[in-house]
């Protein structure tokens, strides 16, 4: 893998991850300030963990079959129109839909990137590629 590709990778992935903590963190706190129950706030909060897990089902064989190119971005797609939707709406349902999506968005992304890290390294480098691109994580 070149380290431009990494480069670009690992800074689509840190923004991806600081969305998705940024999220998990303000999201229920804004439900909370909006007057939210305590379980509406779980059951939203909870549910992009089920996007996320249907997400993966059959991403290894759509991912050999399409490329990681449309997962990575589709699953950018998904967090960039989402995020900021779930500002302009107080609707519980629009808020799981959302909530569901960036689960897939986030499954999409992550598989993707590393499908593509495994795809584009040698198996010789693959395990230090995949930790210095999960760094992201970590400074996110």
């Amino acid at each position: 893998m070149s380290r431009k590709h990494f480069l670009l990778l690992w800074s689509a992935s840190l923004g991806v991850l600081m969305s998705l903590s940024a999220n998990s963190i303000l999201y229920p706190l804004w439900m909370e300030a909006n007057d939210f129950s305590i379980s509406r706030i779980g059951l939203i909060s909870g549910i992009g963990a089920l996007g996320a897990l249907f997400g993966r089902l059959s991403l290894g064989w759509a991912i050999d079959r399409f490329g990681t190119r449309p997962f990575l971005l589709l699953g950018v797609f998904l967090w960039l129109v989402t995020s900021p939707l779930t500002a302009w709406t107080q609707s519980p349902l629009w808020l799981i839909v959302f909530r569901l999506l960036q689960g897939l968005g986030g499954a999409f992304f992550t598989a993707g990137a590393l499908s593509f890290i495994n795809y584009r390294t040698d198996e010789a480098q693959r395990g230090a590629v995949v930790s210095w691109w999960d760094t992201a994580g970590s400074f996110a």
